[in-house]
């Protein structure tokens, strides 16, 4: 269920103190105003797909791509994301798809292609918080192709922070990625997704 559906959902039940519903309707409307995505699931991965096959997406959506526990993670993480300023970075993203086993190498957790964005299971395991701020930094990637190594990793980084800010993530996590957003050393030896032979 979206956070959408949620909140429609909310708004059906009679009882319902009043403040709260007019909160609620200021949610729905900023969510219809902002011509939130939907999120459009492919959950049939009974034969590893190839890195060229991008997930397909309508407009307005975003396509997952992945077994059914990376399916049920990342949408945990974009209910987590969506509703804060930081949603607009996801909706930036065509796709987030399950990256195959030995896909990454040193601390890379994923990667963009093409507008998809492929979560290596070190991310996408993490709480739906961690997860949906990742999901945050390859966004504000894919805002910004013409932004390249160490800057562009450490523009991502602060978007990620910003989004885990907002989403109320523990200190502990945001201290973790402010460090990064300071000295970005992750992508240095990195020289893309490793392919099968």
């Amino acid at each position: 269920m979206s956070y959408e559906d949620d909140i429609r959902a909310e708004l059906a039940l009679t009882w319902i103190m009043k403040s709260r519903r007019k909160w609620l309707e200021k949610e729905l409307a900023k969510i219809s105003a902002a011509g939130s995505p939907r999120i459009e699931i492919r959950p049939d991965l009974a034969a590893p797909q190839r890195a060229a096959e991008a997930p397909r997406s309508a407009e307005g959506q975003i396509a997952i791509d992945g077994s059914p526990e990376f399916i049920a993670a990342t949408e945990a993480a974009l209910r987590k994301l969506q509703g804060t300023p930081s949603w607009v970075l996801a909706t930036k993203l065509k796709g987030i798809r399950q990256a195959n086993e030995g896909e990454l190498t040193g601390e890379v957790s994923g990667y963009l292609s093409d507008g998809i964005f492929h979560a290596g299971q070190s991310i996408w395991r993490s709480s739906a918080v961690e997860y949906a701020s990742g999901i945050a930094h390859e966004g504000a990637h894919a805002t910004r192709p013409d932004l390249t190594g160490t800057e562009a990793e450490k523009m991502a980084f602060k978007a990620q922070v910003k989004a885990l800010r907002e989403m109320g993530a523990p200190q502990r996590i945001i201290s973790h990625y402010e460090r990064n957003a300071a000295n970005p050393t992750h992508h240095l030896d990195w020289t893309g997704p490793r392919r099968a032979a």
